[in-house]
């Protein structure tokens, strides 16, 4: 399988699951969870997950990890799993799941604004 339909298939079922796991979320809220304890669960058993691929399907040992790496994976994940997760549960507790849907598209917009800046990566017509 190329590249490019590799990355449609993964990205494809990334956009299915993250709608599920609005749905799941908003039942969640729905029937009292708390956004912070949803935010840790959901944090938890993607560890979980995420080690056993590693360990068990990738079969790879952490040797060392270097400081920019470290710095830049805990960046990552302070602003990718904690504070947007945690201000997206938040949201979603006060709206609809189908307003949040909509609403959380609006990322392809800033990915567009700051990946030229940050990235260095142009705007062709192939992207858009």
């Amino acid at each position: 399988m190329s590249k490019a339909k590799k990355s449609l298939l993964y990205v494809s079922l990334f956009s299915v699951s993250w709608a599920f796991h609005i749905i799941l979320s908003r039942y969640a809220l729905n029937v009292g969870l708390e956004p912070l304890l949803q935010q840790s669960s959901s944090l938890l058993i993607s560890f979980i997950i995420f080690s056993v691929y590693y360990f068990l399907i990738v079969k790879k040992k952490i040797t060392t990890i270097g400081k920019k790496d470290m710095t830049l994976a805990v960046v990552s994940g302070a602003f990718g799993a904690g504070i947007a997760g945690l201000l997206g549960l938040f949201g979603l507790n006060l709206s609809t799941s189908i307003n949040y849907g909509f609403l959380i598209k609006t990322s392809a917009i800033f990915v567009i604004l700051f990946s030229l800046p940050f990235l260095k990566e142009p705007i062709g017509k192939s992207k858009v």
